[in-house]
């Protein structure tokens, strides 16, 4: 449901469901005008990442592994 909001705010067709509207409320996401208000999708994207962050494992692999960092290094460096 939130991420179906999510992509309302990008393609806007109505004003959400007053059942939408109440779940959202109860997530604590604010609803004006029918619509999730303006700057929640940060929101949302920053809770997103936080509760994925909690796993170790997805927190690994979205941080990179020792691979992925040390490409990173070689990038800063103007390496390959």
């Amino acid at each position: 449901m939130v991420l179906r909001t999510l992509d309302h705010i990008q393609y806007p067709t109505s004003s959400l469901s007053a059942a939408d509207q109440a779940r959202l409320d109860a997530l604590g996401l604010p609803v004006v005008n029918g619509m999730l208000a303006l700057g929640m999708e940060r929101v949302v994207g920053q809770q997103f990442y936080v509760a994925l962050t909690a796993n170790p494992n997805a927190a690994r692999a979205l941080h990179g592994s020792p691979v992925a960092d040390r490409r990173t290094d070689l990038d800063h460096q103007g390496g390959e």
